[in-house]
């Protein structure tokens, strides 16, 4: 897989193939290294890259194929960061001659190794957190024309070379083995000049230095470059024609004109023959009057007709002085038609206003403190629904109550919330939390003022298995949870699933811990670090270490170094071996800060002197503390 740096240097050849000096930076898309004292394990995951002329050897492989194939490499470099030198000395790059793979590579699966590609690379001490640069360009040359096939290279030590470099997995440094090519330029194949041809609209253009190109000035002035289907010619923009006559025409009843008509310049006028004011009966709905204002005492016609009529200002009924868009005054407003099966009627009577079919008590009150009623003249709440008492009559319904619907139902004995026809959520688009009784206090499940585990329990699920609360699901407590007894878990079990439970009790602690396991597999070294994800840190501290050596003693196992930077490291055992480590760690997060565990705290003043269990030291029920709940919930 190449990186971002990658992508980004391939696309910068692409974009300027024409000029020299390109370049792309490579990682590899495999590296691991083998080593025949342990021949049958994989490195592919390790941090390092081991040359040793004893028993280990570096694979590394670079894909190319986001390169063009029309590209042309003058320079390749392989470029490889020391991390260690025990042994100064010198080193091969040579082809692999055969397949591998990252994750299954060890000495015993070893591809063999083709023809030396160089012989330069020299490691002394010094070397070390150095990179060192090695000229590979005949081999990244042979790949990509297709003389050789592109398995990799491999870096085989000579005499007792003993190093190390960085391998694409080290996260600590950084520092993967690279691969730098330098592109040639584009030679007689680019652009060799521009050239503003007849019926391109452009002038300017050249074949070397700055070339500017613009818009063609040979147009005459007011002209404009159009587009003819094969070129781009001037022309002068088409249309034509004047108005040579305005007139205006007027019933002369009602306004004179003069002016009329206009045919160069002049003025047309418009006046009234009489000027109306809101007495003027017979004129008064045509025009506002000299105050800008508009009335009429009375208005007769047998049809009315004003398609989309607008007022601008306020309109009084009964009125001359309006107190908002519409003022009704010393009457009631009445829409009615008798193809609608009754009346709609908005009166003043006891400052109430009346939505009804003339009977008041079957229509819709609204009452001067706000209050709403449907079905009473008199509400009592924000919004009253009240059909006389009867059984099925008060009923609030969202929705259709033959297919989905929230139904809220006086039935006369009780009063039901029932879902039609689809589940029944709260808040699942807000994802919000429900609160039952948030002013605080209990909140009890069953037939009786308080639960006393003789009725229902509260479900939240399928089905009831007896329980004062049963969770089918997935639950989610913002808080801390904290339980009487025990702490378990239930699964069918697995040597009779149909007939018996398998229980499991949760681990108890005076603090609160976080706990932390895995199996690693030492190095060559006899060593190992064991890594963890970037919120380690963050959430916990107070480190506590365990480790257990598996298959064989290894009674010098250690931990070398303590949890810095997200990783431990273990050292003291054999080559090759498994461990077993364990990491216990104090819970150490923004909210374990803000809310520290407490081990020890005193009772609440109201359940002091009172037992969780009164059973368990021999006193009576009447001394537990939800006994006491329950006798104070029943009072109230």
């Amino acid at each position: 897989m190449q990186n971002s740096k990658t992508k980004l240097s391939i696309l910068s050849l692409c974009t300027m193939c024409l000029l020299s000096g390109a370049y792309a930076q490579i990682t590899p898309s495999a590296d691991a290294y083998t080593n025949t004292a342990a021949a049958s394990t994989n490195y592919g995951a390790n941090v390092l890259l081991y040359v040793d002329g004893a028993t280990e050897t570096t694979y590394i492989q670079f894909n190319l194929a986001s390169i063009p194939a029309s590209a042309s490499v003058s320079e390749a470099t392989l470029k490889l960061y020391v991390n260690g030198v025990t042994t100064a000395g010198t080193f091969n790059v040579d082809y692999i001659a055969g397949t591998w793979v990252e994750k299954t590579i060890t000495a015993n699966l070893q591809p063999a190794l083709g023809a030396a590609i160089t012989t330069s690379g020299t490691l002394t001490t010094a070397s070390k957190n150095q990179y060192i640069l090695i000229n590979v360009t005949s081999a990244v040359q042979a790949w990509l024309n297709g003389s050789q096939a592109n398995d990799g290279l491999a870096l085989v030590a000579n005499s007792t070379l003993n190093a190390s470099f960085d391998s694409k997995e080290n996260a600590t440094t950084s520092h993967p083995p690279e691969l730098d090519i330098v592109f040639a330029g584009g030679g007689g194949s680019g652009i060799t000049g521009i050239t503003t041809a007849s019926g391109s609209g452009l002038q300017g253009g050249g074949t070397s230095g700055t070339l500017n190109l613009s818009l063609t000035t040979s147009c005459a002035s007011g002209q404009s470059l159009v587009w003819s289907g094969s070129a781009w010619a001037c022309k002068t923009p088409g249309g034509g024609g004047s108005v040579t006559s305005v007139g205006l025409s007027a019933p002369s009843s009602d306004f004179t004109v003069t002016g009329s008509p206009v045919t160069s310049s002049g003025t047309l006028g418009l006046n009234w023959t009489v000027p109306p004011t809101y007495s003027d009966i017979a004129n008064a709905i045509v025009k506002r009057d000299g105050s800008g204002g508009f009335g009429a005492n009375s208005v007769a016609a047998n049809t009315i007709n004003t398609g989309n009529a607008f007022v601008g200002g306020q309109l009084g009924v009964g009125t001359t002085t309006p107190r908002g868009s519409l003022d009704v005054w010393g009457g009631a407003l009445r829409v009615t038609g008798t193809d609608h099966n009754g009346t709609a009627f908005v009166s003043s009577s006891a400052g109430t206003a009346y939505f009804s079919n003339n009977v008041l008590a079957n229509g819709i009150a609204v009452s001067p403190s706000g209050t709403v009623g449907i079905g009473t003249s008199a509400p009592q709440a924000e919004l009253n629904l009240n059909a006389g008492g009867n059984a099925n009559d008060d009923t609030l319904l969202l929705g259709n109550n033959t297919s989905k619907g929230l139904q809220l139902r006086d039935n006369g004995t009780a009063v039901d919330l029932e879902s039609i026809g689809v589940p029944l959520y709260v808040n699942l688009v807000t994802k919000q939390p429900a609160y039952l009784n948030p002013g605080g206090g209990q909140i009890f499940v069953g037939p009786s003022p308080y639960f006393n585990g003789n009725g229902a329990p509260l479900q939240v699920g399928n089905n009831s298995n007896g329980y004062s609360a049963d969770f089918q699901g997935q639950v989610e407590i913002n808080g801390a949870l904290v339980v009487y007894g025990s702490k378990d878990f239930r699964i069918d079990h697995p040597l009779d699933p149909t007939n018996k439970y398998l229980y499991h009790a949760s681990i108890e602690s005076s603090e609160v811990l976080n706990q932390y396991s895995g199996n690693v597999v030492l190095d060559d070294k006899g060593e190992a670090r064991v890594g963890f994800p970037a919120w380690f840190a963050a959430v916990n501290v107070d480190f506590r270490y365990q480790l257990t050596a598996v298959g064989a003693p290894g009674p010098n196992l250690y931990i070398a170094e303590k949890i810095k930077d997200r990783s431990f490291r273990i050292a003291g055992g054999t080559p090759g071996a498994e461990v077993s480590w364990q990491v216990t760690a104090r819970r150490n997060d923004a909210y374990m800060k803000a809310h520290p565990f407490v081990v020890e705290k005193d009772k609440p003043e109201d359940t002091r002197g009172y037992y969780t269990d009164p059973s368990l030291y021999g006193a009576p029920k009447e001394h537990g503390i939800f006994s006491r709940r329950q006798v104070t919930a029943g009072k109230q």
